[in-house]
C-alpha cells in the first residue's frame, strides 16, 4: 500500500501536511505516530512530531484517478484543478480553473466520454470495476434540476397529444434521473432505446401503448427538445 511519512511541530500538523501532499481526505489514510515531538526550552533542543501516513485501498484509488485525469488534462492542453473524494463507493472528480468549462461539451457528452475514459484506465490499474463520476463546477447537478424539471412537461405533452416523446441522446445516469422523475405517474410509462451514445429514452402513454400505436407514435413523434 503507497504511504508517507511527515513531520511538524505536533502530529496533527504533520497529518495535515501529509494529507495535502497526497491530495486524499483524512477518512482515507490510516495514521501511525512515530515520534510525538517535543518543545525545547528556550526553543533549544525541541524534537518534530512524525507520523506515517498509509493510504486506505479507496485513498489509492483517489490518487490514481486524480492522477490518470491530470495527465489526460496535460495530453489536452487544458489548465484545470482536480479535486478527488469518495463518495458512495465512487471516486468522484471535481474540476475548476480557467479551461474546466471547456470539458463539458454539447449536453455534457465532452465529461461524459471523458468519465468513462478516465474509469476504463483507472479500472485496469487497480484490477477492478470503479466507478467514476466527473463534474465541472456543479454541473451535473444543475442538470439534474433541469431535467427533473423538464420531465413533467414531458409527461402532460405525451398524455395530451397521445403520441410517444423520443428524447435526443442522453447518458445512462440522465436517463435515470428522467425515469426516476416519472415513475410515480402511473398515465406514462419511460424505457430507453437505441444502442451506445445513440440511446435514447421514449415516453409513451399507457393508453396508447395499451391500443397497439406504440410503433406509430414511436415513428411520427421525435421530440428535438434541447435537453
Amino acid at each position: 500500500m503507497m504511504a508517507l511519512e511527515e513531520t511538524g511541530r505536533t502530529p496533527d500538523e504533520a497529518i495535515a501536511a501529509g494529507l495535502r501532499k497526497l491530495g486524499v481526505p483524512r477518512e482515507c489514510v490510516l495514521v501511525e505516530t512515530l515520534a510525538a515531538g517535543a518543545r525545547g526550552v528556550l526553543g533549544l533542543g525541541g524534537q518534530e512530531a512524525r507520523v506515517r501516513l498509509t493510504v486506505t485501498p479507496g485513498g489509492e484509488r483517489l490518487i490514481r484517478g486524480r492522477t490518470i485525469l491530470e495527465t489526460l488534462l496535460t495530453l489536452m492542453n487544458i489548465e484545470a484543478q482536480v479535486r478527488a473524494e469518495e463518495q458512495r463507493g465512487s471516486v468522484r472528480l471535481e474540476l475548476s480553473g480557467r479551461d474546466a468549462g471547456l470539458l463539458i461539451g454539447k449536453r455534457g457528452q465532452t465529461l461524459e466520454a471523458l468519465q468513462v475514459l478516465v474509469g476504463r484506465i483507472l479500472g485496469r490499474q487497480v484490477d477492478e470495476r470503479t466507478r467514476v463520476e466527473l463534474d465541472v463546477g456543479g454541473y451535473r447537478e444543475r442538470r439534474q434540476k433541469q431535467l427533473e424539471q423538464v420531465a413533467p412537461r414531458l409527461a402532460r405533452q405525451v398524455k395530451a397529444t397521445g403520441g410517444a416523446v423520443v428524447l435526443q441522446p442522453m447518458s445512462s445516469a440522465e436517463r435515470r434521473t428522467i425515469h426516476l422523475a416519472l415513475q410515480g405517474d402511473s398515465a406514462v410509462r419511460t424505457e430507453s432505446v437505441g444502442d451506445g451514445r445513440d440511446r435514447r429514452l421514449v415516453i409513451t402513454p399507457v393508453a396508447v401503448e395499451a391500443c397497439g400505436k406504440h410503433y406509430l407514435a414511436f415513428k411520427h413523434n421525435w421530440l428535438h427538445h434541447p435537453l
